[in-house]
């Protein structure tokens, strides 16, 4: 066998691994980069500097481009601004490259109520409650979503499942007469009225006692 070709098959492996090593480094400084833009991200978005935030974000998906929390930060961002159409683009970017991030499938939800998009808010809250059923008697967004889908039942349900972890909450309770008014008429309602006594928030008592037929609009 030649000695040239005895050295090519030689050298071939640690030529190969020199180029990973190389690669690894790469990647691991890519990382890095991306690891602190994120962090700086967060930290102007935590001293009010949105802007600044967002070019961090924007540098960070530069280094990582599929990294989904970059993706989640500028979500965040956005809805902080009041950005429904750019938050859940970033939630739905955030969803591509993590199917199970749960916050993700919330966040996107409560922008798509805010836009009116109330079906797919409602399909989006059900895909964070599969993935974590844990989360369904908090969730009273959930509630709203079903009431102006014209869902009545569903959300007096939600409602009522919700009274079971904040049974001192006004706006609950009003939610869920409104929703039991709809479905079974305001006898039904005025029977089932949640019985409320600590929600300390003015003038939240005077509503409660105003919708139990106990208060007036003065």
């Amino acid at each position: 066998m030649p000695m040239t070709y005895t050295r090519n098959r030689l050298w071939r492996p640690i030529f190969g691994l020199a180029l990973l090593a190389f690669a690894f480094s790469s990647l691991s400084a890519d990382r890095q980069k991306m690891e602190a833009e994120l962090k700086n991200a967060r930290e102007a978005f935590r001293q009010g500097m949105v802007e600044k935030a967002l070019k961090h974000i924007h540098q960070a998906v530069l280094a990582d481009p599929n990294e989904p929390r970059c993706y989640f930060s500028a979500g965040q961002i956005h809805q902080s601004m009041r950005e429904s159409a750019e938050a859940i683009a970033a939630y739905t970017k955030t969803i591509e490259l993590a199917p199970t991030a749960t916050d993700a499938f919330r966040n996107r939800g409560m922008e798509h109520f805010k836009l009116g998009h109330v079906r797919e808010s409602i399909e989006d809250f059900d895909r964070e409650l599969k993935l974590d059923p844990s989360r369904r008697a908090g969730h009273w967004m959930r509630g709203l979503s079903y009431y102006y889908a014209g869902l009545f039942l569903d959300g007096q349900r939600q409602f009522e499942i919700h009274q079971t972890v904040n049974p001192n909450d006004v706006e609950n309770a009003v939610w869920h007469f409104i929703c039991t008014t709809k479905a079974s008429g305001i006898e039904k309602a005025q029977a089932n009225y949640m019985p409320i006594r600590g929600d300390s928030r003015v003038p939240m008592m005077e509503i409660h006692k105003l919708y139990g037929g106990k208060g007036t609009v003065d």
